[in-house]
Formats: structure tokens, C-alpha cells, sequence
């Protein structure tokens, strides 16, 4: 059975949280831009600004969001292009937790930058789809359907949310083969926690089978023990044939032979 709509967007937003928070990390039939054209993030409490005190500092000063963005956006590369989007994605997440869970007024600086790409953030992550770059699958499910989360309070059940959640899937599954790690992690949470797709522990235990391999050959021996431990507990909800099952969408997720 899904999860409701409520538990799906909290699982999502806790579950993107890390990746964004700090942006530097981040490396269609259904469109991701938003389907009015306009910014996708709705209403947000604006924040008077106030004077900053002088600070006296050896270091350069931390470049502004709106520069970061610039920057990114002159180089002009899909990948350039997913870092530009992840900048103004992650405000976009603060601005709906801070007017959907905490009542608190939202970032400053993420309003201006939503005032300015509100409308075109989305448009720079379909070019990073477009050219398959590793990453690119979680940023569009990070981002909700077209580009606004609110869509899953709202149209959980809507055909075209269904065709997204679908369409998640599918370029999770396209970058996992690809050998992105955390497209992996995603479908693991995805088929083991349901939150978007019908809980599938086979294919959650094949998709962490894969991870932990890939983490395992980079040396991350402290995430490979986390991940052998869910391992074992996930391999307790599974007879025989789902075992097989699993490691058949194990195979999968490396290049080897058909989901189906």
C-alpha cells in the first residue's frame, strides 16, 4: 500500500536534506519546468534586510547565491548547469519547509534568488537530464513534480504526479546503471520505504547489494558496515524466491540482463 501524501513529502525532504544543504556536494515525456511558466515556489513571507556589520577577515568573502549561480551558468556545461539548478532547488526546499513545517519567515537571499529563476531552475535540470549527467535523476526527484513540492499535498494521486513518480524511477534506475551512488541509495529508500512506489524489498535489497559494492570499492568501510547491517535485516522479509528476485534487479542496476 502507498504511503499518504503527507509522509511521502516528509520522507523526501528529509531524505534530499544532506545532499543540498550544502550545494557544493551535488555534483522526458513528463516536463520538468513548471507547467504555468511562472515560479514554482509559491507565496513566501519576505524578510526585512539588515545592516551586516563590518568584518575583518584574511578570506575572500563567501561569493553570493545569485554570483554562484552566474558563475555556473556562464560556463554553460549540462553539469554546470545541474550545480546552478541544485543552488536555487535547495532554496526552493528552504522556502517550502519554512512556510509548510516551521511558520518561520524564509531566507532572504533564497527569496531574491527565487525572484530572479523562479521560472527557469528547472529548465537548466532537464539539460542535465538530457545529457545524462550523474546526479541529474535525484536532483528531479528532490525537486517534486515540475519543479514545486507542494504538488504532492496537493495532486499525489493526479495522473501526471503518477507519470512523474514513474518517470523518477525509470532515471533513478538509468543513472544507478550508470554506477551513481546516490541514485542507488534513492531506490533503496524508494522500494523499501514506499513513500512514492509500492513498498518492493527485493528491489530495495538489490539496489543496496549494488551500493554497497560501489562503496566498498571506494574504500567508505564505515557506510559499507551501515549498509551491510540493513542488508541483513532486509534479507530477514525475504524467502527464497524473493532472494532471487532481488538479486535479479541486482543485475540490472549493473548492466546485466532485464528487469522485466
Amino acid at each position: 500500500m502507498k504511503k499518504n501524501s503527507a509522509f511521502a513529502l516528509i520522507g523526501i525532504t528529509l531524505a534530499v536534506a544532506g545532499a543540498y544543504l550544502i550545494w557544493e556536494r551535488a555534483p522526458s515525456e513528463v516536463s520538468v519546468a513548471s507547467a504555468s511558466g511562472k515560479s514554482s515556489f509559491g507565496p513566501v513571507q519576505q524578510v526585512a534586510s539588515e545592516p551586516r556589520e563590518a568584518i575583518t577577515s584574511t578570506s575572500a568573502p563567501t561569493p553570493l547565491l545569485k554570483d554562484r549561480v552566474e558563475a555556473l551558468l556562464k560556463e554553460g556545461t549540462p553539469t554546470s548547469k545541474l550545480d546552478a539548478h541544485n543552488i536555487v532547488a535547495n532554496c526552493a526546499r528552504k522556502i517550502y519547509i519554512a512556510r509548510r513545517f516551521s511558520g518561520q519567515a524564509a531566507d532572504q537571499e533564497c527569496v531574491e534568488l527565487a525572484g530572479i529563476y523562479g521560472s527557469q531552475y528547472m529548465h537548466w535540470l532537464q539539460a542535465a537530464i538530457d545529457a545524462k549527467v550523474p546526479g541529474a535523476a535525484h536532483a528531479f526527484l528532490s525537486a517534486g513534480p515540475f519543479g514545486d513540492l507542494t504538488n504532492l499535498d496537493t495532486r499525489f494521486h493526479d495522473p501526471l504526479v503518477e507519470e512523474w513518480k514513474q518517470q523518477v524511477i525509470s532515471l533513478l534506475e538509468g543513472d544507478a546503471k550508470a554506477g551513481d551512488l546516490q541514485a542507488l541509495q534513492a531506490l533503496n529508500d524508494q522500494y523499501r520505504d514506499g513513500a512514492l512506489v509500492d513498498v518492493d524489498i527485493p528491489k530495495a535489497f538489490g539496489a543496496l547489494v549494488v551500493a554497497r559494492e560501489k562503496l566498498l570499492a571506494s574504500g567508505e568501510t564505515k557506510l559499507s558496515a551501515a549498509s551491510l547491517k540493513e542488508l541483513n535485516a532486509l534479507s530477514k522479509r525475504l524467502n527464497q524466491e524473493q532472494m532471487n528476485q532481488a538479486y535479479s534487479y541486482a543485475d540490472y542496476l549493473k548492466g546485466k540482463g532485464s528487469n522485466r
